[in-house]
């Protein structure tokens, strides 16, 4: 037994039908386009029972048997049923269609279990999906609480990263991370990686930045362009901010030529800014 497809939405080429229906008067268009959706509907030909055609076409015995001649025209009749070939075939593509759509899904769906991983924890089964791009590979106990996870170091850095998603998975990884780096050192590398990372480009998810361990790729250049410039933080942030206009009142303070910038004058002066 075949699957049943709801199909809701009927294709129609308007030049096509205005082209062969150019001889039919309101009563005959309505009777006509209410046998196409009803054809569409039960995805199968109409039967040849003048009684039954009236109904679908909203019309009485005596006005169907006026326009019968005149709509059949457009059917095939054989073997007791009305077909139409163009109905029929927009119904082959669009099962077609559904078919190939259905299997997509369930091949989808089969690599998703097959990539699932199942990892045993003292308390609880916890499953990881690793086709996400935001990959959860470690667990906190259930007796740290929230007070705990969000502390004061991790709110500062929170408030830092531009994308504000996972924070509850963020800072389950930042109190793992920030055992083995300083505050300081993350929240340097996570200011170059603002200042430098291309305006077309989307920022990573936060854990992705923490459990891929990202800031590590700035650290090192940070420290060392730092050392030969001590100003080198504020001068790529006023270069970003004259770029594409990017700055984080919350995080740099007032905009630069604003009322109470932190940015020292003598900076801003060679950068081009007014005081």
């Amino acid at each position: 037994m075949s699957e049943e497809i709801k199909l809701f939405y009927m294709p129609v080429n308007w030049p096509d039908y205005h082209a062969d229906t150019t001889h039919l008067d309101c009563c005959e268009h309505g009777a006509y386009f209410l046998l196409l959706g009803r054809y569409w509907m039960t995805q199968k030909p109409l039967p040849d029972d003048d009684y039954l055609l009236a109904k679908f076409a909203k019309s009485t015995p005596e006005q169907w048997q006026k326009i019968r001649p005149v709509i059949q025209d457009f059917f095939t009749v054989q073997d007791g049923e009305w077909f139409h070939k163009r109905v029929d075939a927009d119904l082959t593509k669009a099962k077609n269609m559904y078919a190939s759509r259905k299997r997509a899904a369930e091949k989808t769906n089969q690599n998703k279990k097959k990539n699932t991983k199942k990892l045993n924890s003292k308390d609880k089964d916890i499953y990881i999906d690793i086709d996400k791009t935001v990959p959860v590979t470690d667990t906190v106990s259930d007796t740290v609480t929230v007070k705990d996870l969000y502390n004061q170091d991790f709110i500062k850095w929170w408030n830092l990263y531009p994308l504000k998603v996972g924070k509850r998975k963020a800072a389950e990884l930042f109190s793992k991370k920030i055992k083995s780096t300083s505050l300081d050192a993350l929240i340097a590398a996570t200011n170059n990686y603002i200042i430098t990372k291309p305006k077309d480009q989307n920022y990573c998810h936060p854990t992705t930045y923490l459990n891929q361990d990202r800031f590590e790729d700035f650290e090192e250049h940070e420290a060392t362009q730092t050392k030969i410039d001590p100003n080198y933080i504020s001068k790529e942030r006023l270069k970003k901010y004259k770029k594409d206009g990017t700055w984080y009142p919350n995080i740099y303070g007032p905009k630069p030529e604003s009322e109470g910038c932190e940015i020292p004058l003598h900076i801003l002066k060679e950068e081009g800014f007014r005081p």
